[in-house]
């Protein structure tokens, strides 16, 4: 999977979103909102990626237990997948 590149990366105040351009504004109308862990794995999905190596680097540079973090590394790509931020593959 890799992050779809109709989405930006954009830093507001101290947040973090991600904004629809072209094409992607006619099917999504909205942003998504990041925080640190969500920014940290948008930038693994610059390259195509699968779900074991962002839970292996997750658990390298954070503070985090397995469990927690394929759960909510889970989630967080769900999010990703069902907005169109994300081309699986």
């Amino acid at each position: 999977m890799k992050r779809n590149p109709d989405f930006l990366l954009s830093t507001v105040g101290e947040g973090h979103i991600l904004v629809p351009l072209g094409k992607a504004t006619v099917n999504f109308n909205g942003i998504v909102s990041l925080n640190d862990m969500g920014v940290y794995i948008w930038n693994l999905l610059e390259d195509d990626t699968d779900f074991d190596a962002i839970l292996n680097a997750v658990l390298s540079d954070y503070d985090v237990d397995k469990e927690t973090a394929k759960k909510d590394i889970t989630e967080f790509l769900d999010t990703l997948n069902k907005s169109g931020c994300i081309i699986l593959k």
